[in-house]
């Protein structure tokens, strides 16, 4: 049976020790760390360890095999710690990416929102009763991303929204495109024609006044604004409430959203060099 070394929990105690000895050997005695940090294994991660161990390899771990997984453990935590100390985590792109997506997910799933009564409902549907009514032609502004499900494009929404930038500067903020940043008085056939049914379709049911996240059209993908709709005459509320109850829960999302991150910004201030 062949055995990969570097699959290896014994090997990697190994390795730690050699890294750790020759840290120790070339660095000056005054430069050394004086107090260790702690590095904690909880008995949930060791029960974790030993469940998937089981499943696995179809029997239970020993007393022997548990100490070199944890010692496997410490050594990955001992050298990542390293490596938050060394600020590798803000040179790497792909690190970066992926702490940046990890946040996005925490605030996103650290918003409650309550249900909101039948009366909110129709409050809410009275204040915007154009985005609720019959459309003949709509102006909208555009920014162009590749791909509408790319971490990139739902964190470039965040900052035309939580940043409020204004329509005109947007584009700045995009891929670029053939297309006009900004489409005046489009009415729902043009828009059918030139960008795709699924796209129209979803453009002239979008809240004005707000970024919305990418809609994929014939050319890519596109995060709208509606800056004006032309309306004739509004669908009674029974017709639309399923969309003025999504809209709302958006809107109260999204302001959370935006607070959350306000909060968090104001412990940083940006300074250029």
């Amino acid at each position: 049976m062949k055995i990969n070394l570097l699959k290896e929990p014994f090997f990697h105690f190994l390795l730690l020790g050699g890294f750790l000895y020759l840290y120790y050997l070339t660095t000056p005695s005054s430069q050394q760390i004086t107090s260790k940090e702690q590095i904690i294994i909880s008995s949930n991660e060791i029960k974790h360890l030993r469940e998937q161990y089981q499943k696995d390899m179809n029997k239970s771990m020993n007393e022997n095999e548990q100490a070199l997984y944890i010692q496997n453990i410490f050594y990955k935590k001992v050298l990542l710690q390293e490596a938050y100390s060394l600020g590798l985590h803000k040179k790497d792109k792909v690190v970066a990416k992926r702490l940046l997506s990890q946040m996005q997910f925490i605030m996103k799933n650290s918003i409650k929102i309550e249900e909101p009564s039948e009366e909110q409902l129709k409050t809410y549907y009275d204040a915007n009763l154009d985005d609720y009514s019959e459309v003949s032609s709509l102006s909208f502004s555009n920014v162009f991303v590749k791909n509408s499900k790319d971490e990139e494009a739902v964190q470039l929404h965040d900052l035309l929204q939580f940043q409020h930038i204004d329509t005109k500067d947007a584009s700045f903020y995009g891929e670029q495109c053939r297309l006009s940043n900004i489409v005046k008085d489009i009415t729902l056939g043009e828009a059918k024609v030139i960008y795709g049914n699924y796209f129209a379709t979803k453009l002239f049911k979008l809240k004005s006044g707000v970024w919305h996240r990418a809609v994929s059209s014939k050319f890519g993908a596109h995060i709208l604004y509606i800056i004006e709709k032309k309306v004739t005459k509004p669908y009674s509320f029974d017709e639309v409430e399923d969309r003025v109850y999504e809209d709302y829960m958006a809107e109260k999302k999204a302001e959370q959203k935006e607070q959350s991150f306000k909060k968090i910004a104001t412990q940083y201030s940006l300074e250029i060099e």
